[in-house]
C-alpha cells in the first residue's frame, strides 16, 4: 500500500510536470522534501549512512536522463518508477539521489543535444533511454571521453558498437523472450481449446523493421510458432504507424478469413487492430462463437483493459519496476567508481492473462491508472 501511494504522488507530480514545462527544458528530480515540507525526524535505526561512510561512498549522486521521448504511458511509467526506485534507495541506504530530465520529441538530433547540455552539468551518470540505437553511439563516446559512465534502458545502443560507442551497461528487458512468451502462452491456451496446430492461422504485425525492439518481439512470435508447428499467414511492418496498422490489418482480413490469431507487438496498437477486426466482424470477446486469439505485449495503461476485458488472451508485460530498480542500482555502482557485474542486464517479463491479472503486483498499466 505505501508503494502504491508513493507511486500515485510520483505520478501525479510527473502528469503536472509534462503539462506545465517545455519537453526542451531539463527538469531535476531529488530524494529531497519539497519547499514547504517539513522533514521526517531523523531515524535512530542505522539507515547505511555511516556504512557508505566508512566505505567512501557518495551521499549525493547526480544524474542525467535522456529520454526520447515522454509521449504515451510507457515513456512516463519509466520515469515513475525511476523516481520511486531512487527514492526507496536513497532512505535505505542514507544517501541522496538527484535526477535531471531531458525529453528529445522523438528527435534523435535533439537528443545528442539534450546529452551535450547534461555533460556540461558533469553528473556522476547519464541515464539514456536512446531514440535510434545507431545514432546514440555518439553521444555514449561524448560521455565517456569526458569521463562519465553510461547506462542505456528501454532500447540497448547497437550491439555492434566497440569500445567507447558501448554504455557501461544496458538494463532491460528481454523482447525477444517477451514475444516468445506470449505466442507460446496463446498457443497452448488454442490447443487447450481444441485448435490443432496445423488449425492454427496466425497475423504477425511487425512494428518497424529499423526497430531493434520490434525485431527482436517478431522474432521472439517467430520462435514460438515454430516451436509450437504453426504457420504464420503473413508478417506485417507498420512502422508504428496507428493509422497502418488498422487500413494494413484490415486488408489482410479480408485476404486471409482464415485467420484466427493475431499478434500485436505493443497493446497502444491494440485499438487500431480493434477497428480492424470489426470491419470484418472479428471483434469478440474470449470464449464468445467467432473469437480471434488477439495477444500483445508491454501491460500499458491503454492494454491491459483489453486483457480484463476478455479480448487479448495473453500479453507479456514490460515490468519497468525491476528495470528501474536495477537502473538505479548500477547508477550507485557507477557513480562510486564500481564495474557493472555484467554488461548486458536483461530480465524476463510476466505474462498477464484474463485469469491471472487481477492477482499480480506491480503492473504499471494498473499503478498509473489508478
Amino acid at each position: 500500500m505505501k508503494r502504491r501511494i508513493a507511486l500515485f504522488l510520483a505520478a501525479i507530480m510527473l502528469i503536472g510536470m509534462i503539462a506545465g514545462c517545455s519537453s526542451s527544458q531539463n527538469t531535476p528530480s531529488s530524494t529531497e522534501p519539497e519547499q514547504g515540507q517539513a522533514e521526517e525526524p531523523a531515524k535512530t535505526e542505522d539507515t547505511g549512512e555511516e556504512q557508505a561512510e566508512a566505505e567512501g561512498e557518495k551521499k549525493e549522486i547526480n544524474v542525467g536522463f535522456s529520454f526520447a521521448t515522454q509521449e504515451g504511458s510507457f515513456w512516463q511509467a519509466i520515469q515513475v518508477y525511476t523516481d520511486l526506485a531512487a527514492k526507496e534507495y536513497g532512505e535505505a541506504n542514507g544517501i541522496k539521489i538527484n535526477i535531471t530530465y531531458t525529453i528529445a520529441d522523438n528527435d534523435a538530433g535533439k537528443q545528442q543535444t539534450d546529452i551535450k547540455d547534461l555533460i556540461a552539468t558533469n553528473p556522476d551518470v547519464i541515464v539514456m533511454a536512446p531514440m535510434d540505437s545507431s545514432a546514440i553511439l555518439a553521444s555514449i563516446k561524448e560521455c565517456h571521453d569526458a569521463g562519465i559512465p553510461v547506462i542505456t534502458t528501454s532500447r540497448q545502443e547497437n550491439p555492434e558498437a566497440t569500445g567507447d560507442q558501448r554504455a557501461d551497461v544496458f538494463v532491460g528487458l528481454d523482447t525477444t523472450d517477451q514475444a516468445y512468451t506470449t505466442g507460446i502462452t496463446t498457443i497452448d491456451r488454442m490447443i487447450e481449446d481444441g485448435y490443432k496446430p496445423e488449425d492454427i492461422h496466425p497475423i504477425n504485425m511487425v512494428g518497424d523493421l529499423a526497430d531493434e525492439n520490434a525485431v527482436n518481439r517478431s522474432n521472439g512470435f517467430k520462435k514460438a510458432m515454430e516451436e509450437k508447428g504453426v504457420t504464420i499467414v503473413q508478417e506485417i511492418p507498420f512502422e508504428w504507424d496507428t493509422e497502418k496498422c488498422l487500413s494494413l490489418l484490415s486488408a489482410a482480413l479480408v485476404a486471409h478469413p482464415e485467420v484466427n490469431c493475431i499478434f500485436i507487438p505493443s497493446d497502444s496498437h491494440l485499438a487500431s487492430a480493434q477497428a480492424a477486426m470489426e470491419r470484418n466482424n472479428m471483434w469478440h470477446k474470449y470464449g464468445e462463437e467467432g473469437y480471434v486469439y488477439l495477444c500483445s505485449q508491454d501491460g500499458s495503461i491503454e492494454g491491459l483493459p483489453y486483457v480484463q476485458d476478455g479480448y487479448c488472451i495473453a500479453c507479456t508485460s514490460y515490468d519497468h519496476w525491476p528495470v528501474c530498480v536495477k537502473v538505479v542500482e548500477e547508477i550507485v555502482t557507477l557513480a562510486n567508481g564500481g564495474t557493472p557485474e555484467n554488461a548486458v542486464e536483461m530480465m524476463s517479463g510476466r505474462v498477464v492473462t484474463p485469469e491471472n491479472i487481477s492477482t499480480l503486483e506491480n503492473l504499471w498499466g494498473i499503478d498509473l491508472a489508478n
